[in-house]
């Protein structure tokens, strides 16, 4: 399917709109209106719609150029967003599982986004000592919380896979009824997202830091990485080779790839900074 400028005009008009800042309804709304007051002035409103589902048919004809503006915008402006990777999520798991995989997913999401905000307050709390002791020239201090943010990235990360482990039939069951289909496949999914929190907080915290010494480009590309460009890779991917199975293991195998190239930026950059 061949699609024209015109066709995929009000969708460009809502990513550029919602990128600059704007909120996504007042992106819908002004895309709409630019759109048939001075591009096409005899389309009717109620086809904007229209076109808009039209064109993301083509789905490969999309994804790079929004990919590359949803991937900045999600990472430097608004980090805790992940909806364009639960997008994706959505239409994977409707493939490979129907109507219940996707109602199966929500239990996934929500455990998703409770790890992430446990570790981002961890982030977020550590993130003044470093620039403080950074500012203030004290290496020895900055080695210190270093080494100790470390070791509570992983130990906390291995208490969580703990506790949501033995409340694995408590979680899913707030969700759904044992002895169904949807609680045996998000218990499925439960267990096999379940590596992940041993990598969340180490990859959060190392983006964390670069932002502390003020490096907002490491910082940035750490969180594309890890938010969109290592998970969406990974849920296509492993998808693709293992169905149901690649669409749990996505999240836990794009945390390993960005533990990599964190530790790798970490490692480049600690005589620059002094932190290890």
């Amino acid at each position: 399917m061949t699609l024209s400028f015109t066709a995929i005009l009000p969708i460009i008009l809502v990513f550029i709109l919602y990128f600059l800042g704007l909120p996504i309804v007042y992106a819908l709304f002004g895309s709409t209106f630019f759109y048939f007051l001075f591009v096409n002035e005899g389309v009717q409103p109620w086809t904007i719609l229209q076109k808009v589902m039209n064109s993301t048919q083509s789905f490969w004809g999309l994804f790079f150029p929004f990919g590359i503006i949803l991937g900045i915008r999600f990472a430097i402006f608004t980090p805790a967003e992940g909806g364009v990777s639960v997008l994706f999520m959505n239409h994977l798991a409707y493939r490979c599982y129907g109507e219940v995989g996707v109602s199966a997913l929500s239990v996934i999401t929500y455990l998703q986004f409770l790890i992430e905000a446990v570790f981002m307050g961890f982030t977020t709390s550590v993130e003044p000592v470093f620039s403080y002791h950074y500012g203030s020239g004290n290496i020895p201090m900055r080695k210190k919380v270093y080494r100790y943010s470390i070791q509570w990235c992983f130990l906390l990360g291995a208490v969580l896979i703990l506790v949501l482990f033995l409340l694995r039939g408590v979680i899913t069951g707030i969700y759904f009824k044992p002895d169904t289909e949807f609680y045996r496949i998000s218990l499925q999914g439960y267990m096999i997202s379940l590596p992940a929190c041993l990598f969340i907080g180490y990859n959060s915290f190392g983006s964390g830091l670069f932002t502390a010494f003020s490096n907002g480009l490491i910082s940035g590309f750490l969180s594309l990485v890890r938010t969109f460009a290592a998970l969406i890779l990974c849920l296509f991917v492993l998808t693709a080779l293992f169905s149901g199975y690649g669409l749990w293991s996505a999240w836990p195998a794009a945390e390993l790839i960005s533990l990599i190239v964190t530790a790798g930026f970490l490692r480049k950059y600690r005589e620059k900074y002094e932190y290890a």
